[in-house]
């Protein structure tokens, strides 16, 4: 059985029954996982559909299962195999565990600590119930073999998390969570802070709240899931672009591509906007090539689509290997546009 076929025969919860603000945490929790693994993998992220929120890359899936506790309290063995309504909290999450996957990543996690027959864990976040005592673990063992009827229990890669993230009032934090990120990912602040955390929010609303069974797994990822690219899109939106000379560029790429191309180019061009606020050789690449328009414009072909080509043809070879055709070709439309508009003129 291969991973979509493991994952498409799992229980699934479309019900919609939570609280409002069990469910609200639940979805800022996910946008806080998304923004601490956006720089380590591709990944898409699943909003309540198997788990409360999950993590799909290429080999394998994260399930994590969201509880609160009020004040200091702590979280027992007791506490996690006690069943409610046929199942207790580790027996719904573990049922989602297939020995022929051994990489699959179960976790619950809460704003309490764990409490083991011998200590409470304060100094561990990310706590694997395998490394509990070994009376906890026989009592958790049993427990569960009882509820699942399974004859043996592997503790491994079953995870208990202590989150600092404030789950009673998560907005404040996820909020502040999203500028300091973006930050660190686009190089720079971003525009109407407080619009971008509506726009990921109701982004990964609308797809928690699709409650409909999916028929495929690529249909489950369509609807249910926010893809690395797509978060990506979401933060470009809000990229403070202060320069007109993008402007231009991008009504320069609406007048004359079609829908497909000028897609692909404005990303090129938000990408390397990011790029240019961070990246030295980039930044340097664009002065070398404006201080030879500065130098040259009289000596350049009269169209602007010549005038693109001449640069292109005389820089291409320069660039270093990870700028694409495109993005270099964008990059030369952006610093024309620039000469135009006097941007190298101070």
């Amino acid at each position: 059985m291969n991973n979509e076929e493991y994952y498409m025969a799992l229980p699934f919860d479309v019900s919609g029954s939570r609280s409002k603000n069990r469910f609200k945490l639940e979805l800022l929790w996910g946008v806080s996982k998304t923004l601490d693994i956006y720089d380590t993998t591709d990944f898409i992220v699943v909003f309540d559909y198997v788990c409360d929120i999950e993590i799909h890359t290429e080999n394998t899936f994260e399930f994590y299962q969201i509880k609160t506790h009020k004040g200091e309290k702590t979280y027992s063995e007791t506490d996690i195999i006690k069943q409610k309504k046929g199942h207790s909290i580790l027996g719904k999450l573990y049922i989602l565990k297939d020995e022929n996957h051994p990489d699959i990543k179960l976790a619950i996690v809460s704003n309490a600590y764990f409490k083991d027959d011998k200590k409470v864990t304060i100094d561990v976040e990310e706590l694997e119930l395998s490394g509990i005592s070994e009376n906890s673990q026989k009592t958790i063992c049993a427990s569960l073999k009882s509820e699942l009827g399974l004859e043996s229990i592997n503790l491994n890669n079953v995870f208990f998390i202590n989150t600092s993230m404030n789950l009673n009032e998560p907005q404040n934090d996820i909020a502040g969570k999203i500028v300091t990120s973006f930050i660190k990912i686009k190089g720079c602040e971003p525009k109407k802070p407080n619009d971008l955390y509506r726009l990921i929010f109701d982004t990964v609303s609308g797809k928690a709240c699709c409650e409909l069974v999916q028929p495929s797994y690529s249909q489950l990822l369509c609807q249910k899931g926010l893809t690395k690219a797509e978060f990506d899109g979401l933060l470009n939106c809000h990229l403070d672009i202060a320069d007109n000379s993008v402007e231009l560029t991008k009504e320069y790429i609406n007048r004359g591509f079609n829908y497909k191309e000028r897609r692909n180019q404005k990303a090129a061009l938000a990408n390397l906007y990011k790029n240019l606020q961070i990246s030295e050789e980039l930044k340097n690449k664009e002065i070398e090539i404006a201080n030879y328009v500065i130098e040259n414009h009289q000596d350049l072909p009269n169209s602007f689509e010549d005038c693109v080509d001449y640069l292109i043809d005389r820089f291409s070879s320069t660039f270093s290997i990870e700028y694409s055709a495109l993005e270099i070709y964008i990059l030369i439309v952006l610093i024309l546009k620039r000469f135009e508009e006097g941007v190298y003129d101070e």
